[in-house]
């Protein structure tokens, strides 16, 4: 028997039962003062928040391997509008993808040239920005339903909120429709 040192004339109590006093006891205090998740129990992702010709869209920061300004790329004629060109990256070359072109947009290349580049089990991907705009913690359920009526194929889009498109790059590589735009 183990004699409780804040309680000194309490009788004594065995290790056991003073475990689950203590676990009583913190249950309690936890019930009474612990405050919910601001964001409730939702699961929350980092976002990387990028434009491209005058669009907002956003990506999970998991998604991607890196975020760079390059200079130039090189340009591949004879291919689908989206893949605006290459850039070598690390000793890797990676197709630079354009939303723009894709959802019909009128933009010309940007001056400072932004590359978001994803990776799975296909390869890399970089989508091209204007610019990289800023990083937040959402919760997937604070975002409404996608436009069915998009120029994106449906998976690709995680959802919408205050003019902002949330990507799923991974189904937007897997999209046909994506390079045929």
């Amino acid at each position: 028997m183990v004699e409780s040192p804040h309680e000194p004339w309490s009788k004594p109590v065995a290790p056991s039962d003073r475990r689950d006093a203590v676990a009583t006891l913190l249950q309690r205090r936890a019930d009474r003062y612990g405050r919910p998740n601001a964001r409730g129990d939702a699961e929350v992702e980092s976002l990387v928040h990028f434009t491209r010709a005058g669009s907002s869209f956003a990506v999970s920061i998991s998604e991607l391997t890196t975020i760079r300004r390059v200079s130039s790329l090189t340009i591949i004629p004879g291919v689908s509008g989206v893949v605006r060109g290459v850039v070598s990256i690390g000793g890797r070359v990676i197709g630079v993808h354009d939303l723009a072109f894709a959802m019909g947009l009128a933009a010309d290349l940007p001056p400072e040239l932004w590359l978001l580049v994803g990776a799975d089990a296909c390869g890399d991907m970089a989508l091209l920005a204007d610019s990289v705009t800023q990083v937040s913690a959402e919760a997937g359920e604070s975002w409404d339903p996608a436009p069915v009526s998009s120029s994106l194929p449906a998976a690709a889009l995680r959802g919408v909120r205050q003019r902002v498109l949330w990507l799923r790059l991974a189904s937007l590589r897997a999209s046909p429709a994506f390079f045929c735009a």
